[in-house]
């Protein structure tokens, strides 16, 4: 009798040390390759607005983790056919001696369960009264959505755009809006 207690109580011992109250990341396919989201998005920043714009995730049919990390880049040119992207924050000094800097942030809550991330804000910012500023031409803007572990696993320099899409660690969903 004292062994089959012994038994049952080392069995259920087991059971319960390999339970655990957190809660894992979503598992990632066979060869530890995240899974990221892009989405592209143009806006102007002008008087009636702020000298900022809203890209809402919700509205286009998405919603980040609330562990993911959010990436933004602005066109800047072309060249050989090619874009250029320029990792937000992105400091533009100007003829006259003035520094304009376009950013962004992504906006979220805390619900009491977990952070949901609602949208991104475009704006800008410098060092005179924004509200002097011509309104701008129609800007676009890349939203890169990666997994927190893609960053903290791999080595990636997200200041170029092309090699965080390019990584092979990684497989993109366009949202070309």
């Amino acid at each position: 009798m004292m062994h089959k207690i012994s038994t049952f109580l080392i069995g259920f011992l087991l059971i319960l040390s390999s339970c655990s109250d957190s809660i894992d990341a979503p598992p990632s396919n066979d060869d530890n390759v995240f899974v990221g989201t892009t989405f592209e998005t143009e806006g102007q920043f002008t008087p009636e607005n702020g000298y900022s714009f809203v890209f809402d995730f919700a509205e286009n049919g998405f919603r980040p983790f609330e562990s993911d990390a959010v990436l933004a880049y602005r066109l800047e040119n072309h060249s050989n056919g090619e874009d250029i992207w320029s990792p937000l924050p992105r400091t533009t000094f100007l003829d006259d001696g003035r520094i304009l800097i376009y950013n962004y942030v992504f906006n979220s809550s805390y619900d009491g369960d977990l952070d949901d991330i609602f949208d991104v804000t475009f704006f800008l910012e410098g060092n005179f009264n924004i509200a002097e500023l011509a309104p701008t031409r129609t800007e676009v803007f890349k939203i890169v959505v990666v997994p927190s572990d893609f960053l903290n696993t791999n080595a990636v320099d997200i200041n170029n755009i092309n090699t965080v899409l390019q990584s092979k660690a990684i497989q993109f969903e366009d949202y070309n809006l």
